[in-house]
């Protein structure tokens, strides 16, 4: 989480089973000219989430953003009754933006709708004091599946030291036209990952709506792999949105009675290590564990990884696949705008093989994935993932080869592969090229591929301290069985790593077979001399 001044101050969600109904607003102090913020709290617990923002969102922290905020929320059941309108209460604390409450008066009018219950609610508005405490409460009627579709409330903060008023609008994802017909400053979208219907259609009428310049928060607790908000969640270095997860102890009052220090596993003491965590943070951990189960990793948040729930048909095993998740190192090096990693780079004298499954290159659909292995051990030294192809895909891999001591370089040579090879070999003058049966490249079938596979989930198991990337450990997770008996990623995830390195440990244990660990040497690619590297 990065943290910014002035600081910007988030409502938590109300949630309640599938239903939901949130009030949100964001705060920002420049100039005294905002007033304060409205937090819907929930009942239960405030939820650990994730939260994905524009680049231009942080590099304008120091802007006022309060004006024309549009917020998505969701619906919450009725738990309450006046005059004849099922109503449920909303409370929570206002906060100005140097983190003390505000008191003031909060006004909140809505147009005329029906609820999904068949209830009329005419247009009107209430006025409620804001507490010297900050605490408010409000009684308002849900509006999921009103009619007419989109009611919204409006929330205006009028805040005892004279700061101006902001307005927010609040609708509901359940409508397919949130956002049609409006121009758009800031959009906050809350809980992504549990959007009926088509979210990914919903978010894209409401990008639709944004004008230029306009800012894009989305926010969620994870619901398991794949789906709209993982997928974002995935794509956001393409995208130009920015990360920001926050971890459960982050919340002060998450504590419970302190654990015996004999009592301590390896586990807790290597998460208190990493995260500061004391005994009575330890103590919350456990009982959340024992209430939640399976699901504690995903409602109560450690890493961006294993909140996303794999479900029980991975290939993998998924223990091995976790427990080297938690203890996955962070590369060494960066390059590529983050395409590629690296973790050990060459050293002289060591022999090392890179593996590529291309990809056609345009900006969506699968990766062109590269992985590089050093012969001897099998460690994982690099990996790269892009959306490349073509001639630039084959003067990357052959200067990564390059790199890596004259690597051997093993090309799936299915689909685009063939062209990739021919420009590797002819163009880039690559000569260290993995050959099958006379043929250069590597041929994935039907036979082949459940071996590889098969390798690299006996791997996973038996040496996982092999693998170093977090990123193919989190497609080993949502790689699964399809129903008609295959295997592949899961509906809006990826496999381009996972292809790439049961290739590599195909390939290698094929070359180490043959007894092929030296080859052509210093032949050079014409792109690059001997100690340059791809940057």
């Amino acid at each position: 989480m990065q943290v910014r001044n002035p600081p910007l101050v988030f409502a938590a969600v109300n949630r309640c089973g599938r239903q939901g109904w949130d009030l949100k607003s964001i705060l920002q102090d420049e100039r005294r000219e905002t007033d304060g913020v409205f937090r819907a709290l929930p009942e239960k617990k405030d939820e650990t989430g994730m939260k994905l923002t524009k680049d231009e969102w942080l590099r304008g922290a120091g802007r006022w953003m309060g004006l024309g905020v549009y917020l998505l929320g969701m619906a919450m059941g009725s738990v309450g009754n006046a005059q004849g309108v099922s109503t449920t209460t909303v409370q929570g604390t206002v906060y100005l933006a140097n983190g003390q409450a505000g008191t003031g008066t909060l006004v909140v009018s809505w147009p005329a709708f029906t609820t999904a219950n068949g209830q009329a609610v005419a247009a009107d508005s209430a006025t409620v004091a804001i507490a010297p405490d900050g605490f408010v409460s409000v009684n308002l009627a849900p509006n999921l599946g009103a009619t007419p579709a989109g009611p919204y409330y409006t929330a205006v903060f009028y805040m005892s030291d004279g700061t101006t008023s902001t307005q927010y609008r609040v609708v509901t994802a359940g409508d397919r036209n949130a956002g049609r017909g409006l121009t758009v400053q800031n959009l906050h979208c809350s809980e992504l990952a549990r959007w009926p219907g088509d979210p990914a259609e919903t978010l894209a009428g409401l990008r639709a709506s944004m004008a230029p310049g306009a800012e894009l928060i989305l926010e969620s607790t994870p619901d398991g792999v794949g789906g709209c908000f993982h997928e974002e969640w995935q794509k956001a270095g393409e995208t130009g949105m920015v990360r920001h997860f926050f971890p459960w102890w982050m919340e002060r009052r998450y504590r419970a009675k302190a654990v015996d220090e004999a009592s301590l596993t390896e586990e807790e003491l290597a998460l208190m290590g990493r995260h500061r965590l004391d005994r009575e943070q330890i103590g919350y951990r456990r009982q959340i564990r024992a209430d939640f189960r399976g699901l504690a990793r995903q409602e109560f948040a450690e890493d961006e990884e294993s909140c996303f729930l794999a479900s029980g048909d991975s290939v993998f095993e998924l223990a091995a696949v976790e427990a080297r998740l938690a203890a996955a190192p962070e590369p060494a090096e960066r390059r590529q705008n983050g395409e590629l990693e690296i973790w050990l780079p060459p050293v002289n004298g060591k022999e090392y093989l890179v593996a590529l499954d291309p990809a056609g290159g345009g900006s969506e659909g699968d990766y062109s994935a590269a992985q590089v292995l050093e012969m001897e051990t099998g460690l994982q030294c690099a990996e790269f993932a892009g959306h490349v192809g073509g001639l630039e895909l084959a003067r990357l891999v052959t200067t990564l080869a390059c790199e890596y001591n004259q690597a051997w370089l093993v090309v799936e040579r299915n689909n685009h592969g063939s062209g990739v090879l021919a420009l590797v070999e002819t163009v880039c003058g690559y000569q260290r090229v993995y050959r099958q049966a006379g043929q250069p490249g590597w041929l994935t079938t039907s036979l082949s591929r459940p071996a590889v596979l098969g390798q690299l989930g006996a791997e996973l198991v038996e040496q996982p301290e092999r693998f170093q990337s977090r990123k193919l450990l989190g497609e080993c997770r949502s790689f699964v069985r399809v129903p008609d008996g295959g295997t592949g990623a899961r509906a809006g995830t990826h496999d381009d790593r996972v292809m790439a390195m049961a290739i590599a440990l195909g390939a290698r244990a094929e070359l180490l077979s043959r007894g092929q660990r030296s080859g052509v040497r210093d032949q050079g690619t014409g792109i690059r001399s001997q100690g340059s590297e791809v940057k």
